[in-house]
């Protein structure tokens, strides 16, 4: 069953297993005005996850100091 975490900063993990043992992780952000910025995608390991969250980290540093608001690929409910 998929669900979210807070990590830090701002950025947030949507957890789900894709097969038996191997799960994967989506980062995320909520820029505001009802938009989600995926930042990154990375299968679980324990050894990792300190340096996934960081990268996604970075991501989201970069998207909000480098990039304007202009979104492209926008997905409407």
């Amino acid at each position: 069953m998929p669900h979210c975490r807070y990590l830090r900063d701002g950025v947030r993990e949507l957890r789900f297993e894709i097969s038996r043992n191997r799960n994967v992780r989506i980062t995320y952000w909520f820029p505001g005005e009802n938009k989600i910025i995926l930042l990154t995608v990375f299968v679980k390991s324990a050894q990792r996850e300190i340096g996934e969250v960081e990268r996604a980290v970075q991501a989201k540093k970069v998207c909000e100091n480098e990039h304007d608001r202009t979104y492209h690929n926008v997905f409407e409910t």
